[in-house]
């Protein structure tokens, strides 16, 4: 019983960010928006994607994974910086989430739905090596910013806590390879 409970929670958390996905797409299309506004909805068209990345993750659905967290990595470049703490952890959890997502799938093409291709098996570590590499940049560029603001807060707390999901990818990564 509590195992259907948690499986309807998540059919209603995938469907109302799906929704919410599809109306910022439609913002961010928006040509009469202004830039700012325009910019403030390609980051919640992020914060969506990088949470369907999750909910897809947590199902080892690592196809859907990757595209969600893949997605939410080319709004954030298609933003552009500056980013504020929250967008940049959202970015750094998204490389690490694709990377981990090629990851689980190496060893088999990476696809969605009805078999639509994503990644052939022979790409997957390639591709993940290029993620962590950046996620790691970026983690890097972020805790050189904090570093030089105020003492240990929750905030830091929080970027800290990417380290180590960043190290476990890598770690993942480097296992992978000495297969």
């Amino acid at each position: 019983e509590e195992d259907e409970e948690e499986e309807e929670d998540g059919a209603l958390a995938w469907k109302v960010l799906d929704q919410a996905r599809c109306i910022y797409e439609r913002a961010v299309e928006d040509e009469t928006l202004e830039s700012a506004e325009r910019r403030r909805c390609r980051s919640e068209l992020a914060r969506c994607c990088v949470q369907l990345g999750d909910l897809n993750a947590d199902t080892e659905q690592w196809g859907d994974a990757v595209v969600e967290y893949t997605n939410c990595v080319e709004q954030y470049e298609a933003r552009g910086p500056p980013y504020s703490l929250d967008d940049d952890k959202r970015f750094i959890a998204a490389l690490a989430g694709a990377a981990v997502g090629y990851l689980r799938s190496s060893g088999t093409d990476v696809v969605v739905g009805d078999g639509i291709l994503v990644a052939p098996a022979e790409e997957c570590i390639a591709r993940a090596k290029t993620l962590v590499a950046a996620a790691e940049k970026r983690l890097n560029s972020l805790l050189t910013a904090q570093a030089q603001h105020d003492p240990l807060d929750d905030a830091k707390r929080d970027v800290c806590s990417l380290v180590i999901e960043v190290q476990a990818a890598k770690d993942a990564l480097l296992a992978k390879e000495a297969a």
